[in-house]
């Protein structure tokens, strides 16, 4: 069995946290979750760490069928959900600046699982943030090790205050932490659901994000 196959296999069906964190139980008992990993799932130079999958009246479906089979679990860690991509221009709109990053880095308008993949501090859904265990995460602390071997990210970007807070990053430089005995470099990129950032600041935030990536990356400014 591959790593990958394992590491799906394994959170799939993983029932570790308590229930005080928000998270919702499955009609397979696990708690609804998203893969860990949506994207690509070789190595690619960027990798996106967000807080959690959020449950919602308009994705409930998508959470019950995620829950009732490991092929379409599977298939959604492959950036793919009936189908067609699952994070792409006319999906899902929390990812919207994930693309824009992919976009802006790469002058190009390939599939996201190009280039890039997403992940989680948490693979189980809740309905709010609030609930969470903070900062750390014992999610993160046994699983992204998992990821990284899996993605080895030239770049990791921590999506939100919350995120960088869990790397001890800073917004205004990259920081590089040290995980599972390698060097990354942390870059800030604002949370596109951030209730206290205007639109108009976040699309500024954003181009300060891109521009970072592509100096680090060797793409100028």
């Amino acid at each position: 069995m591959t790593l990958l196959r394992q590491f799906l296999r394994n959170i799939y069906t993983c029932r570790a946290c308590s229930s005080e964190c928000g998270f919702a139980q499955s009609s397979n008992g696990a708690y609804y979750k998203f893969p860990p990993i949506i994207g690509a799932n070789t190595q690619a130079d960027l990798l996106f760490v967000g807080i959690n999958p959020r449950r919602s009246s308009t994705n409930l479906d998508l959470h019950t069928a995620l829950m009732s089979s490991k092929k379409a679990f599977a298939e959604l860690a492959a950036n793919r959900w009936n189908g067609k991509p699952y994070i792409h221009a006319k999906g899902e709109p929390h990812y919207r600046f994930h693309l824009r990053v992919v976009e802006g880095v790469y002058d190009t308008d390939l599939p996201f699982e190009t280039f890039a993949a997403a992940t989680e501090l948490f693979f189980c859904a809740s309905t709010k943030s609030n609930q969470l265990p903070y900062p750390g995460s014992a999610c993160a602390d046994q699983f992204l090790p998992i990821t990284l071997n899996l993605i080895q990210p030239k770049v990791i970007l921590a999506v939100g205050s919350r995120v960088l807070r869990f790397f001890n990053g800073k917004k205004d430089a990259i920081t590089l932490s040290q995980l599972s005995g390698r060097e990354y470099p942390i870059v800030w990129m604002p949370h596109p659901a951030d209730p206290e950032l205007s639109e108009t600041v976040k699309e500024i935030l954003l181009q300060k994000t891109i521009l970072t990536v592509r100096k680090h990356l060797g793409k100028g400014g």
